[in-house]
């Protein structure tokens, strides 16, 4: 491929990149008409783009990420924006905007616009920003930047649970029980689409709220939590509904309705989930591949309990995404490896989810380079003195 040649997109691709946007530009908080009416009858109006993620020069914004040619004009290297943030992604040299976050704005619009085909209007929201301005597991001001992918990578200890309880603390009193007694005070950005400022600070028991400047009881804005928590096993826990509302940090009445949700899913490695209750105990059986049908969960391999968990938790956040702002945390470091992404990535990203996913992993550089092969964006926690810990991430998202 010639340094020089610029890798240019098709007609037939701009098209179906405009189409796909539904010819609204694809920027998180823009969504503007990129056609419409001309100055005359029979004219059209177009203010409209189909910008490279990667870039379409040699030494273009964010470069050229290894794809070749046919990767480059390709469909999956574009996004639909306005004539404005097409020039703004591109600044100085895409430093502000990386291919993660730009696949993610297309990924998020995308699935907004696949809802409104069919006749839903979800309500938007979307967490872009927290800051930790003070606490003790992290350097004061630390932040951390989201996209619609995220992986919080580092060592055991470091801090990666702390960040998963301060984002579901925004929503949820009950997330941070274990530092209403320290001093914490977080501030996020949420967008719908505009931003508002989320500020959360604890101390003497309390956890108070402040949107916009204005103290609340709680934090009225809507955002669904669907948590996967790494608290596997209790000996005396033999109730498989129970322990799936556990694990989901989901209503028990919500896990009957999973079970169908998740047998109808395609992509699911589990079949025919039912459950079934003997003796006051309710059991979940279901047919797992190269195993006789209808065996328990806790009959089946840890590596089968962890995959199904995983499809449950998805099969929720996509429920709720559909009609609400969701984020889907796994924090379960011991079941990603770099086979997870392949198998999930596609799912999460597809326009039917919308709902932003942060997933946490011990740290393996194996792991870091396919989740970032696959538009994951990386924020790695490193431990420091007396265990105060601090985020590197690059970019700016």
């Amino acid at each position: 491929m010639s340094e020089r040649k610029r890798i240019n997109f098709t007609k037939q691709t701009k098209a179906i990149l405009a189409e796909r946007a539904g010819y609204r530009c694809s920027f998180l908080d823009c969504g503007r008409l990129t056609t419409g009416p001309g100055a005359r009858s029979d004219d059209v109006s177009r203010i409209g783009e189909a910008a490279h993620i990667y870039s379409a020069a040699e030494r273009g914004p964010r470069g050229r990420g290894g794809l070749e040619e046919s990767q480059l004009n390709s469909v999956e290297n574009g996004i639909w924006l306005c004539r404005n943030h097409a020039k703004l992604v591109d600044n100085n040299r895409g430093e502000e905007f990386p291919a993660a976050l730009l696949e993610s704005f297309k990924a998020l619009h995308e699935a907004r616009i696949k809802s409104e085909e069919r006749g839903l209007y979800p309500a938007p929201g979307w967490l872009s920003r927290l800051v930790v301005s003070q606490s003790s597991r992290f350097v004061p001001g630390t932040e951390l930047r989201l996209s619609k992918l995220n992986l919080l990578i580092g060592p055991n200890g470091a801090g990666k649970t702390s960040l998963v309880s301060f984002l579901h603390g925004l929503f949820s009193p009950d997330a941070l029980s274990g530092w209403r007694h320290k001093s914490l005070d977080l501030r996020a950005t949420y967008l719908r689409p505009a931003p508002v400022e989320i500020r959360v600070e604890t101390s003497g028991g309390q956890v108070c709220y402040t949107v916009d400047a204005a103290p609340q009881p709680f934090n009225p804005l809507p955002m669904k939590i669907v948590r996967l928590t790494s608290h596997f096993e209790r000996r005396d826990e033999k109730d498989d509904r129970k322990r799936l509302a556990r694990l989901l940090s989901v209503p028990e009445a919500e896990v009957e309705g999973l079970v169908h949700t998740v047998n109808a899913s395609t992509s699911s490695h589990v079949r025919n989930l039912r459950f079934e209750t003997l003796d006051g105990v309710t059991m979940l059986r279901g047919d797992v591949i190269e195993k006789p049908p209808g065996l328990t969960f806790g009959s089946w391999s840890q590596s089968e309990k962890e995959r199904a968990l995983v499809e449950f938790a998805i099969a929720a956040a996509r429920a709720s995404g559909a009609r609400v702002p969701t984020l889907l945390l796994i924090d379960y470091p011991f079941i990603v490896s770099e086979k997870w992404f392949p198998i999930y990535s596609d799912q999460i990203l597809g326009p039917e989810n919308q709902f932003q996913t942060i997933v946490c992993v011990g740290n393996r550089v194996c792991v870091r380079k396919e989740a970032e092969r696959l538009g994951w964006s990386v924020a790695e926690v490193v431990p420091g003195e007396a265990g105060v810990a601090k985020i590197v991430q690059p970019g700016r998202l």
